[in-house]
């Protein structure tokens, strides 16, 4: 060891230029130069730690008129006079020591605001070696350790990108060229937009390289975005969900200013115009108004901003010169400023409407009508009834039997218009049942060939094969002649042809005219009756089903007959509609209801015997009306049959326990009317399957609608129904023919029908 000897003379301490003190082994001061600064005397322990500290040099700090000061002390082994000492060079490095701390502070702070970025962030070199990263850069190494095995500093990140775990093939090829492409400075930063393979799926990262400044190497940054890209695909859903509601509505959408400039409208608004897909561009509300609801418009859309809601009906004039009623829905500043409104063409809406007003007309015409014919049918029945049985006397004069003989030709004809009333009030019993119209339809054009005059060619056509139709026959052929006797008058001045076409059709029925509603069936039967006359106009067309209206001259129509032919149709289930122009001629189409069940057969309605029936029967007669009810018990009783009679249904139940209760067989028959106050023809069925089961029961009415399982008004039960008004010998027939028949009272579980006032 070099000892240094600092004696007088040796090594005088005022020629060194740096403080120098001479310490003994306890720190005290044997010698100083000038250069000291003497107020570390003042501090024992920083001269105690500059004799005795073994390391060197060593900070000391101290605290010198009341700021703290630090210097670097640096000492070797000394001879004082003789006596070993320390030689200690003392520097004030509070200075340096300062900024030196503000470095490191600065670059820990640094550090921190790197590793609390939301991106991994690395360093790398002019080769592409990781030099430096971030904390979430580290902590996704560790997280993705499967994928970024071998991810840490000192790896080049150029093979780390090559790796098809990490990187899809195409993405890692263009990394790798964008951060050679920086490296090289052909480039001073790439971008990439790239996903990655994840448990829970891609996820999206973005991934910039721009080169450093000052040096050669690059600064790689990973963002991830797949919350981004999540909202971006919401984002994108909400607009394809709102584009396909606001292109897809089928009322128009309007997006309009203050101004009532048009923003955005879909394509219905041009719909509306008639004039091109989509609406002109730079056009206003008052563009779609007719001018006349200008003003109307305007105060609308006043109250529209001042309530914020609004509702009104303008009308817009289409580029063909029609006019439109919308009406419409808006609200005001969906977005400050911006308003919507949905507006709805209304024309349907108001045929529809029209539809119903005369649809709610006609039903309450049919029940006017239906209830004036049950009235006149007792009438006539009663008038019929007692001319037969005048008829059947012996000792009449000519005369008078002529006279007979007209009124029974008079209350026949009155009949018939009772039929055509009561089927335009759906109130004529049909036996709707399956029927092959294609014979009913020959029969009928044969009948025409020979009434109708010669200068009208009548055709009858079947295209392709037609299956069975729900339809009464009887009910067919008496259309088909109304047609046709209107298709005569119609063709009257110059002749023409009738055509009578049957066909099946598919799918629902075809019914243009606003009176007749669409049958639900999905194949129909149909005959058009086609005439080559005059046709009609579309007012007269509108009205064509209305009862009692009639373009013909007084005293050659009653109007009845298509309400006959509308009431007809309706109760078999078929629908009606008509085709006609001014001069062209009229089509009409009859849609009867197609079997789908190929079991189901033809049968005929049964006969009614030619010879008057006789016997010796017991009768009880259930009916409210005492004229009707003596008329026909004299009948039945001038027959040999013996009749005991009731004025209502509770009577007869009476009247059948009474006849149980004291041991008297039952009766042979039951005659009742359908409705009656006081028990009606479902309690005469109720009586009669309790007392006297192994009877017979006929029903007798006014009008009962509908058949036996369809239609709107039902008989108690499926028994033989005689319609009113009926001819003794229809009467006596009928009768005779269930008396000689089997027990017909069903049991009771047999099928019953919902109980509908038949009046």
């Amino acid at each position: 060891m070099h000892v240094t000897a600092v004696e007088a003379g040796q090594l005088p301490l005022e020629l060194l230029p740096d403080a120098h003190i001479v310490l003994d082994g306890e720190g005290v001061l044997l010698a100083a130069n000038q250069a000291f600064d003497r107020r570390l005397l003042a501090e024992p322990r920083a001269m105690r730690l500059m004799a005795s500290v073994l390391s060197s040099p060593l900070d000391v700090a101290a605290d010198l008129d009341g700021r703290r000061r630090v210097f670097s002390a640096m000492w070797s082994h000394c001879l004082y006079h003789g006596t070993p000492a320390r030689l200690v060079r003392v520097a004030d490095v509070t200075d340096e020591r300062l900024h030196g701390d503000l470095l490191e502070r600065h670059a820990h702070d640094v550090e921190e605001v790197l590793d609390a970025l939301p991106a991994s962030l690395l360093l790398v070199d002019s080769e592409g070696v990781i030099r430096s990263g971030n904390a979430r850069w580290h902590v996704s190494v560790l997280a993705n350790a499967h994928t970024l095995a071998g991810a840490g500093v000192g790896t080049s990140y150029l093979e780390l990108s090559r790796r098809g775990n990490w990187f899809r093939e195409p993405d890692a090829h263009a990394i790798a060229n964008g951060l050679q492409s920086v490296l090289q400075r052909r480039a001073m930063a790439f971008e990439l937009e790239y996903h990655a393979p994840d448990e829970s799926g891609d996820r999206w990262y973005h991934l910039s390289i721009n080169a450093l400044s000052g040096q050669t190497g690059a600064v790689i940054q990973h963002i991830e975005t797949t919350e981004t890209h999540r909202q971006q695909d919401e984002r994108f859903d909400a607009m394809a969900h709102f584009k396909a509601v606001f292109d897809g509505a089928l009322d128009a959408i309007v997006i309009y200013d203050d101004d009532l400039r048009v923003l955005r409208a879909n394509a219905v608004v041009g719909s509306f115009l008639a004039t091109r897909p989509s609406p002109p561009p730079d056009f206003t509300l008052l563009d779609l108004v007719v001018p006349e609801d200008h003003e109307l418009l305007m105060r609308q859309h006043a109250e529209l901003l001042r309530s914020g809601t609004g509702r009104g009906v303008v009308r817009l004039r289409r580029h063909d010169g029609t006019v439109v009623e919308v009406e419409y829905a808006s609200r005001a500043n969906v977005v400050p400023g911006r308003h919507v409104a949905v507006a709805r063409d209304m024309t349907a809406a108001r045929e529809l409407e029209a539809q119903l007003r005369q649809s709610q007309k006609m039903e309450a015409l049919g029940q006017l009508t239906g209830g004036i014919a049950h009235d006149f049918n007792n009438l006539l029945t009663i008038v019929l009834a007692h001319a037969d049985l005048l008829l059947s006397g012996d000792g009449l004069s000519f005369e008078a039997r002529e006279g007979l003989a007209e009124i029974l030709r008079a209350s026949q004809r009155g009949a018939d218009m009772v039929r055509k009333l009561m089927a335009f009030g759906r109130r004529e019993q049909l036996r709707v049942e399956p029927t092959l119209l294609e014979p009913v339809v020959q029969d009928v054009s044969g009948i025409l060939r020979r009434v109708l005059p010669e200068t009208i060619v009548v055709q009858c056509l079947t295209h392709g094969d037609v299956p069975l139709a729900f339809a009464d026959g009887s009910a067919v052929q008496q259309i088909l002649l109304n047609l046709a006797t209107n298709a005569r008058d119609a063709m009257r001045d110059r002749g023409g042809e009738l055509r009578i076409v049957l066909h099946a059709e598919a799918g629902p029925a075809r019914t243009p005219d606003s009176q007749s509603r669409a049958s639900s069936a999905q194949r129909h039967v149909v005959v058009s009756v086609s005439d080559s006359g005059c046709g009609m106009s579309p007012e007269t067309l509108a009205r064509i089903f209305e009862p009692f209206f009639t373009t013909k001259r007084l005293g050659e129509g009653t109007g009845l007959g298509m309400s006959m032919v509308y009431g007809l149709m309706e109760q078999m289930g078929g629908r009606v509609s008509v085709e006609s122009q001014p001069e062209q001629g009229t089509t009409i189409h009859l849609h009867f209801p197609a079997v789908a069940d190929a079991r189901l057969t033809p049968s005929s309605l049964p006969s009614i015997a030619s010879q008057v029936g006789r016997g010796d029967e017991r009768i009880l007669l259930v009916e409210d009306d005492d004229a009707i009810r003596a008329m026909s018990a004299r009948v039945l009783r001038r027959a040999g049959y013996a009749v005991t009679e009731a004025a209502s249904g509770d009577a007869a139940c009476a009247f059948l326990r009474e006849q149980r209760d004291k041991g008297h067989p039952p009766v042979d028959l039951v005659v009742s009317d359908v409705v009656m106050p006081h028990g009606d023809g479902f309690r005469v069925l109720e009586a009669t399957r309790q007392y006297a089961a192994a009877s017979r029961i006929v029903w007798v009415t006014g009008y009962a609608g509908g058949g036996y399982a369809d239609g709107d008004v039902h008989a108690p039960c499926d028994a033989p129904l005689i319609q009113k008004p009926w001819t003794t010998s229809e009467l006596l027939a009928r009768i005779r023919a269930v008396l000689d028949g089997p027990p017909n009272v069903p049991p009771d579980n047999s099928r019953q029908h919902d109980h509908h006032r038949a009046g």
